[in-house]
């Protein structure tokens, strides 16, 4: 079974990517999650001014980045529970790399899962002792992310599969192009590009990009707040922005910075951007609760000041990904 040959699960900040990159790594393909990211164009962000939701493309990334790399890989899923077990226990042992999409709601190998609703969420199986099931979970939502691998009860597993209608994917062993393709180089292009196209922003047909996405965002809380629903408005609204990648692609950031030889200061300034956003995002639950308009002008004060300063830093990274690209 995969899990005795050597496999180790390495901590990621986004699920499926991390999935992807702890089987690349097994077979001896250096692609961290946060690459897989880039290399899919995950870097961009969407405000669409309709429905008022913010997104971005972090998740659709995956599938891109399978596909423009002649990965091949299989997606599916299972009707009944009896070919599900069956379906997993018949993987495990033909060392398939194989990745469940989950559902936080049945998961209890680390308390966080108890303070979720039903979120989707991917682990890879890489291995069967008895009635437990051995998985790799690089990407654990805690507020500092962390990493499981251990054995989990089967019949867990299949409960929180089966929330998500057992759906899954298996890689195959088949990754020739990345053999013959500077992946470093490509993603420091994809790096500068996705920072580039974010301080761009702009606008389009009622949707808002990049860092006039956010500004669109918050602007239109002055009309939203006078609505009966506003706190409910405001917690979807901050798990959007926690979860679908407004912040996540922050930390994806800082995870390429450290590993691209950024000076530490720098890394420092932008690890204390990521902290002024997280108490950001803090003060719009509180807003949502409040409905104060002084709170409000606070948060959209707060929200300028660190768009000046996290635009400032981005613009040094353009030109250190830029400088770097001419010296290659």
């Amino acid at each position: 079974m995969i899990f005795e040959n050597e496999y180790r699960t390495m901590q990621n900040y986004e699920c499926l990517s991390s999935c992807i990159s702890n089987y690349l790594i097994f077979n001896k393909h250096l692609i961290k999650g946060s690459d897989i990211i880039f290399l899919g164009d995950g870097f961009k962000i969407t405000y669409n001014n309709d429905t008022k939701t913010i997104n971005s493309n972090m998740y659709s990334a995956n599938t891109k980045f399978l596909n423009n790399y002649n990965i091949q890989y299989e997606d599916g899923q299972l009707e009944e529970r009896s070919s599900a077990i069956q379906f997993l226990e018949h993987a495990v042992k033909k060392n398939e790399r194989l990745i469940l999409k989950v559902s936080t709601l049945n998961l209890n190998y680390n308390r966080v899962f108890n303070q979720t609703d039903d979120s989707p969420h991917y682990i890879n199986v890489i291995g069967l002792e008895g009635n437990e099931v051995r998985i790799s979970d690089g990407c654990v939502p805690t507020i500092v992310p962390s990493k499981f691998e251990g054995l989990v009860l089967l019949d867990d597993i299949i409960n929180s599969w089966e929330e998500k209608h057992y759906k899954y994917l298996v890689i195959r062993d088949d990754y020739i192009k990345l053999e013959n393709i500077n992946i470093k180089n490509i993603v420091n292009v994809k790096v500068q590009e996705g920072i580039s196209s974010y301080l761009r922003g702009g606008s389009e047909n009622n949707f808002y990009y990049g860092y006039d996405a956010i500004k669109r965002c918050i602007s239109n809380l002055y009309e939203l707040i006078k609505n009966d629903n506003f706190y409910v408005y405001i917690l979807e609204l901050n798990y959007e922005l926690r979860v679908y990648g407004f912040f996540t692609l922050k930390n994806i950031l800082l995870d390429k910075m450290k590993d691209s030889g950024i000076s530490q200061n720098l890394c420092f300034a932008y690890e204390e951007i990521i902290k002024r956003w997280n108490y950001i995002l803090m003060l719009l639950v509180k807003l949502g609760v409040s409905k104060n308009i002084f709170l409000l002008d606070k948060l959209k004060n707060k929200i300028n000041q660190c768009n000046i300063e996290e635009k400032r830093i981005l613009e040094e990274l353009v030109l250190f990904w830029n400088k770097d690209k001419c010296e290659d």
